[in-house]
Protein backbone atom coordinates (compact mmCIF):
# COMPACT_ATOMS: atom_id res chain seq x y z
CA UNK A 1 0.00 0.00 0.00
CA UNK A 2 0.91 3.33 -1.29
CA UNK A 3 2.28 6.56 1.54
CA UNK A 4 1.31 9.93 1.25
CA UNK A 5 2.83 13.40 2.48
CA UNK A 6 0.98 16.07 2.12
CA UNK A 7 1.57 19.70 3.19
CA UNK A 8 2.19 23.42 1.66
CA UNK A 9 5.26 24.36 0.70
CA UNK A 10 6.22 27.58 2.97
CA UNK A 11 7.83 29.18 0.03
CA UNK A 12 5.71 29.03 -2.84
CA UNK A 13 2.58 28.32 -0.92
CA UNK A 14 1.34 25.39 -2.66
CA UNK A 15 -0.20 22.60 -1.83
CA UNK A 16 1.75 19.26 -2.46
CA UNK A 17 0.48 15.30 -2.19
CA UNK A 18 4.32 13.43 -2.37
CA UNK A 19 3.30 9.71 -2.44
CA UNK A 20 5.40 6.56 -1.90
CA UNK A 21 4.49 3.66 -4.70
CA UNK A 22 6.14 0.22 -3.41
CA UNK A 23 5.70 -3.23 -5.66
CA UNK A 24 1.72 -3.88 -6.27
CA UNK A 25 0.71 -0.16 -5.60
CA UNK A 26 -1.17 1.22 -8.65
CA UNK A 27 0.55 3.91 -10.75
CA UNK A 28 0.10 5.69 -13.90
CA UNK A 29 -2.34 7.78 -15.64
CA UNK A 30 -5.76 6.27 -14.22
CA UNK A 31 -3.20 4.61 -12.48
CA UNK A 32 -3.77 1.99 -14.64
CA UNK A 33 -0.34 0.40 -14.20
CA UNK A 34 0.97 -1.72 -11.66
CA UNK A 35 4.56 -1.09 -10.14
CA UNK A 36 6.70 -4.16 -10.20
CA UNK A 37 4.78 -5.65 -13.22
CA UNK A 38 7.67 -7.74 -15.40
CA UNK A 39 5.54 -6.30 -18.55
CA UNK A 40 5.46 -2.93 -17.77
CA UNK A 41 8.71 -1.84 -15.88
CA UNK A 42 10.90 -4.67 -15.92
CA UNK A 43 10.20 -5.98 -12.47
CA UNK A 44 11.76 -3.36 -10.42
CA UNK A 45 10.45 -3.85 -7.36
CA UNK A 46 12.92 -2.84 -4.61
CA UNK A 47 13.19 0.71 -5.19
CA UNK A 48 10.06 2.61 -4.59
CA UNK A 49 8.51 5.24 -6.84
CA UNK A 50 8.49 9.09 -5.26
CA UNK A 51 5.52 10.77 -6.90
CA UNK A 52 4.74 14.64 -6.85
CA UNK A 53 1.27 15.50 -7.49
CA UNK A 54 0.38 19.47 -7.29
CA UNK A 55 -2.87 19.57 -5.21
CA UNK A 56 -3.75 23.34 -5.83
CA UNK A 57 -3.38 23.78 -9.65
CA UNK A 58 -6.32 24.82 -12.11
CA UNK A 59 -5.89 21.18 -13.58
CA UNK A 60 -6.49 19.49 -10.67
CA UNK A 61 -9.36 21.22 -9.66
CA UNK A 62 -10.82 20.79 -13.88
CA UNK A 63 -10.14 16.73 -13.09
CA UNK A 64 -11.99 16.88 -9.86
CA UNK A 65 -14.88 17.77 -12.13
CA UNK A 66 -14.54 15.11 -14.28
CA UNK A 67 -17.27 12.73 -15.85
CA UNK A 68 -14.49 9.78 -15.15
CA UNK A 69 -15.17 8.66 -11.55
CA UNK A 70 -11.27 7.52 -11.63
CA UNK A 71 -9.74 10.40 -12.69
CA UNK A 72 -11.98 12.54 -11.00
CA UNK A 73 -11.03 10.66 -7.61
CA UNK A 74 -7.62 10.75 -8.14
CA UNK A 75 -7.51 14.22 -8.69
CA UNK A 76 -9.28 14.55 -5.42
CA UNK A 77 -7.15 12.55 -3.36
CA UNK A 78 -3.82 13.72 -4.96
CA UNK A 79 -3.89 16.16 -7.43
CA UNK A 80 -2.30 17.21 -10.46
CA UNK A 81 0.64 14.61 -11.15
CA UNK A 82 3.79 16.52 -11.79
CA UNK A 83 6.70 13.79 -11.48
CA UNK A 84 8.12 10.46 -10.35
CA UNK A 85 12.27 9.60 -9.40
CA UNK A 86 13.14 6.49 -7.95
CA UNK A 87 13.51 6.89 -4.48
CA UNK A 88 17.75 5.84 -4.70
CA UNK A 89 17.42 9.14 -6.85
CA UNK A 90 16.24 11.74 -4.45
CA UNK A 91 18.18 9.92 -1.25
CA UNK A 92 21.64 10.38 -3.70
CA UNK A 93 24.14 12.89 -2.37
CA UNK A 94 21.37 13.45 0.70
CA UNK A 95 21.99 13.12 3.83
CA UNK A 96 18.82 11.82 5.74
CA UNK A 97 19.02 11.74 9.51
CA UNK A 98 15.67 10.37 10.98
CA UNK A 99 16.61 11.69 14.59
CA UNK A 100 16.32 14.86 13.37
CA UNK A 101 12.63 16.98 12.65
CA UNK A 102 13.79 17.44 8.61
CA UNK A 103 16.55 17.36 6.34
CA UNK A 104 18.67 20.29 5.01
CA UNK A 105 18.57 19.09 1.11
CA UNK A 106 18.79 21.02 -1.91
CA UNK A 107 15.30 21.66 -3.55
CA UNK A 108 13.68 20.22 -6.79
CA UNK A 109 12.97 21.54 -10.15
CA UNK A 110 10.25 19.25 -11.08
CA UNK A 111 9.46 20.81 -14.50
CA UNK A 112 12.15 22.98 -16.15
CA UNK A 113 8.69 24.65 -18.05
CA UNK A 114 6.62 25.36 -15.68
CA UNK A 115 8.10 27.69 -12.58
CA UNK A 116 5.46 26.78 -9.69
CA UNK A 117 6.54 23.16 -10.17
CA UNK A 118 9.78 23.46 -7.86
CA UNK A 119 9.62 22.47 -4.76
CA UNK A 120 11.90 24.22 -1.67
CA UNK A 121 14.43 22.23 0.35
CA UNK A 122 12.56 22.71 3.56
CA UNK A 123 9.72 20.91 2.08
CA UNK A 124 11.43 19.00 0.18
CA UNK A 125 13.64 18.24 3.42
CA UNK A 126 10.78 17.29 5.79
CA UNK A 127 8.53 15.17 2.87
CA UNK A 128 11.67 12.81 2.52
CA UNK A 129 12.11 12.86 6.57
CA UNK A 130 8.29 11.91 7.15
CA UNK A 131 8.27 9.42 4.02
CA UNK A 132 11.94 7.52 5.18
CA UNK A 133 10.30 6.89 8.81
CA UNK A 134 7.29 5.84 7.52
CA UNK A 135 8.59 3.54 5.16
CA UNK A 136 11.09 2.08 8.30
CA UNK A 137 7.58 1.58 10.17
CA UNK A 138 6.27 -0.20 7.32
CA UNK A 139 9.23 -2.06 6.52
CA UNK A 140 9.55 -3.08 10.04
CA UNK A 141 5.65 -4.19 10.61
CA UNK A 142 6.22 -6.54 7.02
CA UNK A 143 9.49 -8.23 7.98
CA UNK A 144 8.04 -8.59 11.95
CA UNK A 145 7.28 -12.54 12.48
CA UNK A 146 3.69 -13.16 13.31
CA UNK A 147 3.08 -15.47 16.29
CA UNK A 148 0.35 -17.37 17.56
CA UNK A 149 -0.54 -17.95 20.82
CA UNK A 150 -2.67 -21.50 21.89
CA UNK A 151 -3.82 -21.98 25.73
CA UNK A 152 -5.30 -24.82 26.78
CA UNK A 153 -7.65 -24.31 29.82
CA UNK A 154 -7.48 -27.19 32.36
CA UNK A 155 -10.09 -27.94 34.78
CA UNK A 156 -7.91 -28.72 38.39
CA UNK A 157 -9.97 -29.94 41.80
CA UNK A 158 -8.80 -31.30 45.17
CA UNK A 159 -11.28 -32.52 47.24
CA UNK A 160 -11.29 -32.63 51.08
CA UNK A 161 -12.94 -35.46 53.18
CA UNK A 162 -14.40 -34.23 56.51
CA UNK A 163 -16.09 -35.80 59.28
CA UNK A 164 -18.53 -32.34 60.01
CA UNK A 165 -21.21 -30.69 57.78
CA UNK A 166 -19.79 -27.61 56.36
CA UNK A 167 -23.20 -26.40 56.94
CA UNK A 168 -22.63 -26.57 60.37
CA UNK A 169 -19.75 -24.23 60.48
CA UNK A 170 -20.05 -20.27 60.95
CA UNK A 171 -17.41 -19.44 58.26
CA UNK A 172 -14.86 -20.98 55.60
CA UNK A 173 -13.22 -20.42 52.64
CA UNK A 174 -10.05 -22.25 50.42
CA UNK A 175 -7.31 -20.28 49.64
CA UNK A 176 -3.50 -21.92 48.52
CA UNK A 177 -5.06 -25.12 48.69
CA UNK A 178 -6.20 -25.56 52.07
CA UNK A 179 -9.82 -24.96 53.45
CA UNK A 180 -10.20 -22.84 56.52
CA UNK A 181 -12.82 -23.56 58.53
CA UNK A 182 -14.25 -21.23 61.74
CA UNK A 183 -16.68 -23.68 63.12
CA UNK A 184 -18.27 -21.81 66.04
CA UNK A 185 -18.42 -18.02 66.12
CA UNK A 186 -15.35 -16.26 67.51
CA UNK A 187 -13.57 -19.39 67.61
CA UNK A 188 -10.13 -19.97 65.56
CA UNK A 189 -9.67 -20.99 62.31
CA UNK A 190 -8.92 -24.81 61.53
CA UNK A 191 -6.60 -25.89 58.02
CA UNK A 192 -7.49 -28.31 56.91
CA UNK A 193 -5.29 -30.13 53.53
CA UNK A 194 -6.61 -31.77 50.93
CA UNK A 195 -6.87 -35.78 51.24
CA UNK A 196 -6.98 -35.64 47.45
CA UNK A 197 -4.72 -32.56 46.04
CA UNK A 198 -5.81 -31.68 42.46
CA UNK A 199 -1.66 -31.63 41.90
CA UNK A 200 -1.15 -35.66 42.74
CA UNK A 201 -4.81 -36.14 41.16
CA UNK A 202 -4.04 -34.36 37.56
CA UNK A 203 -3.05 -35.65 35.10
CA UNK A 204 -3.04 -32.99 31.90
CA UNK A 205 -4.34 -35.71 29.51
CA UNK A 206 -7.05 -33.37 28.28
CA UNK A 207 -7.69 -30.19 28.79
CA UNK A 208 -11.53 -28.80 29.14
CA UNK A 209 -10.72 -25.86 26.58
CA UNK A 210 -8.08 -25.14 23.89
CA UNK A 211 -8.31 -21.31 21.99
CA UNK A 212 -6.07 -20.04 19.66
CA UNK A 213 -5.51 -16.28 18.83
CA UNK A 214 -2.96 -13.81 17.55
CA UNK A 215 -0.53 -13.18 19.91
CA UNK A 216 1.33 -9.33 18.81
Amino acid sequence: MSITYKDIDPESGIRWCVRAVFAGDSYGLDHCLTYGDPDEDGGVTDDPLIEFYDMDSMAAKHMRESDNKTTAYLAEEYGQFVSRYYLSTLLKGRGIDLSKQWCEVAGINLDGGIDRWTVSDKFVGKALWELMNAIEERNGAMTKKKQWLVKATYQEASEWVLDRDLDDAHHWYVKWDRLEVQWEEGGSFETYYPDYPASDNFDFKRPEDVSVEDYD
